[in-house]
């Protein structure tokens, strides 16, 4: 998956040949910008698209580009991948720019899909607690593999309630690999809302964990209990199980008027 930072740009202190591999230093504590969004570091399977820019003594584009992928330690960028998307390898000198651009190729393979979106979905009465079911009437499960590094899940659910009962909570329940690991917080509806919007976004930021925000944007009344954020220990590597869980309590109806997952590509 390819990663991407904002203003990472610098200068080549050294000259490189056009061979894959070259190791291009770059101007002293500049390596640092180059790092993707979430502090996320390049590496071999996740590095970052950038552009050798050649320009003349007065800082000038003399026209001349190439596309690479590039891999940082420190002040070094490994060209892993030279001459991308109709460009050809050459030979750099010291001063060349080099910094991670939007390009062509990144714009046409960028894209976010919505996966699942229904409404004018079910409303239940009195004391329960019911999961949203997804498409195919089970809980929504990604695949292993199906996400990388850099990419994010958002998922946004609206829930109404009658009644005057004391409260509804709606979460998101994770399921990691078939180990339910636990509820996200949750929002809390009290007697006197009657609306509620639960936003939960997902930005896989690591092999290890993805980081999850929570908030409703629209809502009467609502509260967060338990805070709004976090991480949890999901594995890009396993499967993910995503489903929505409402709770409520005699003498309320509570209506599931939409949701939907969607999934954004190397954010």
């Amino acid at each position: 998956m390819l990663l991407f930072a904002n203003k990472a740009r610098s200068f080549l202190t050294g000259s490189v040949t056009s061979a894959a591999g070259q190791v291009a230093a770059i101007t002293t504590t500049s390596g640092a910008l180059f790092v993707g969004v979430g502090g996320v570091a390049t590496s071999t399977a996740n590095p970052m698209r950038c552009v050798l820019t050649a320009v003349d003594a007065n800082g000038n584009d003399t026209g001349a580009f190439e596309i690479v992928e590039v891999v940082r330690s420190g002040d070094n960028l490994t060209l892993q991948s030279r001459g991308l998307e109709g460009t050809s390898a050459a030979a750099w000198a010291s001063g060349t720019v080099i910094e991670c651009r939007q390009t062509a190729g990144v714009a046409a393979g960028a894209h976010e899909q919505t996966i699942v979106q229904r409404s004018g979905l079910l409303a239940q009465a009195g004391t329960n607690a019911f999961v949203i079911m997804m498409a195919g009437g089970a809980a929504l499960t990604f695949p292993a593999g199906f996400f990388s590094v850099g990419d994010m899940l958002r998922t946004r659910a609206i829930y109404t309630k009658s009644g005057t009962a004391n409260s509804v909570s709606v979460d998101l329940q994770t399921i990691d690999n078939g180990n339910n690991m636990g509820i996200t917080p949750f929002y809390v509806m009290p007697a006197s809302g009657n609306f509620m919007e639960l936003e939960v976004t997902f930005f896989f930021d690591s092999t290890s964990h993805a980081t999850f925000s929570m908030k409703n944007p629209l809502s009467t009344g609502s509260t967060a209990v338990n805070g709004g954020g976090g991480q949890i220990p999901a594995s890009v590597l396993d499967a993910l199980t995503f489903q929505h869980v409402a709770k409520w309590l005699a003498g309320d109806t509570v209506s599931l008027v939409q949701y939907n997952f969607t999934v954004a590509r190397g954010v």
